[in-house]
């Protein structure tokens, strides 16, 4: 395996076990669901402001600088966690994982592109996203077992030395840009990041928002707190389950990919997202409308990677426009960790079903031109 794929699957070990301890060890210690979701809702608030700074300083410094950042933030995270005694030390960790988080997908795309220059971007892209999806869904049921095995505290002591692992890979790596800049300056990442760009940019950031809450925030908010608080499923099954949602996903997703599917089919496939959710609320139908999502998402990734592949086409700075790209995802993502807590103990969990639903109806609506306009193949 390749430096940057090995990275590519620790940092995704990593943030796939955190994603499982932080919300089911809150509620073993008693917190109710609003402040779960507050403390949750720290990572995206971070990322709308760090990520397309630290993605203009990668174009204009370099790649490693950033790697380093997030390598150092992630470990100071774990800290916290470990030690908290109090909602502040949570809060503080949710914030460096916010920091981490910045960083990783600051950089993570222009390295994948950078290193493999030569192939189609939608290969690279679907590659990478494939390879950190089946990780994401291994991490889920490592957390889980490790919950089960040897508890939350030595949960996060193992996660922290995989970080050590992380660090020691970035710091071994040599610098990428995308750009061959190599003067700073404070003015050059406000140029960068305020010049004017055009409507199309801002409706594919629209359409990647529309596709990416549903699937953000179940995997990290909304699945495991339903199965474990909503369907009192243990610990072991929900990260059963959690993982099965991640695999699935990325294992549809590389079959459709094989397969070459044609752009209407995936269309068929992720109109199956809609009706998953609108069902999920039925405990009778958990598992066949489970299903549904899963097969639907796998199918929807495959559409984000072209909407994806556009922008990089008409991008001269790849890492600040792909940063940019995702601040309205991050925006709706705050909001709804902020507010989904107090939602759910107010009116349970159906209501947020209903708003990933409607997000995937109105993608399907409004991406096919972007899309099937697009020059990019599988």
């Amino acid at each position: 395996m390749r430096r940057l794929e090995l990275i590519n699957v620790i940092y995704t070990l990593i943030a796939s076990i955190l994603a499982v301890l932080l919300p089911l060890y809150l509620l073993e210690q008693n917190f109710d669901l609003g402040s779960i979701g507050f403390i949750v809702s720290i990572g995206p608030l971070m990322f709308i402001f760090l990520r397309v700074i630290l993605a203009s300083i990668a174009d204009s410094m370099g790649t490693k600088k950033v790697d380093l950042f997030y390598s150092i933030s992630n470990l100071f995270s774990i800290i916290a966690y470990y030690f908290a005694a109090t909602p502040v030390l949570y809060t503080l960790g949710s914030l460096l994982e916010g920091f981490r988080n910045s960083g990783f997908w600051s950089v993570v795309r222009t390295e994948a592109l950078t290193e493999n220059s030569g192939e189609k971007i939608t290969q690279t892209l679907v590659y990478y996203s494939n390879l950190r999806q089946i990780t994401e869904g291994l991490g889920k049921i490592v957390a889980g077992f490790m919950i089960a095995v040897v508890g939350f505290a030595n949960s996060f002591a193992a996660v922290f030395v995989l970080s050590l692992f992380l660090l020691g890979l970035n710091l071994s790596g040599e610098e990428q840009t995308s750009k061959s800049r190599v003067n700073f300056s404070s003015s050059d990442v406000l140029k960068r990041i305020m010049k004017t760009r055009p409507n199309s940019f801002w409706y594919g950031a629209f359409l990647q928002m529309l596709l990416w809450l549903p699937y953000n925030v179940t995997a990290v908010f909304l699945l495991p707190l339903y199965l474990n608080d909503g369907l009192k499923f243990s610990y072991q099954d929900t990260g059963f389950y959690v993982a099965f949602y991640l695999l699935g996903i990325g294992l549809v997703a590389a079959l459709a990919r094989k397969m070459k599917l044609k752009l209407n089919f995936l269309y068929l496939i992720t109109a199956l997202i809609v009706i998953g959710y609108f069902l999920l609320g039925f405990r009778d139908l958990f598992l066949p409308s489970f299903i549904l999502i899963v097969i639907g998402t796998g199918a929807l990734n495959i559409l984000a990677e072209y909407i994806l592949a556009d922008q990089i086409l008409r991008s001269n700075d790849v890492s600040t426009d792909i940063g940019l790209t995702y601040v309205p995802l991050k925006i709706v993502e705050f909001a709804t960790y902020f507010f989904g807590g107090f939602l759910i103990a107010w009116f349970g969990y159906v209501p947020l079903f209903l708003v990933c639903g409607f997000s995937i109806m109105v993608f399907l609506f409004f991406s096919r031109k972007i899309i099937f306009e697009s020059k990019f193949n599988l």
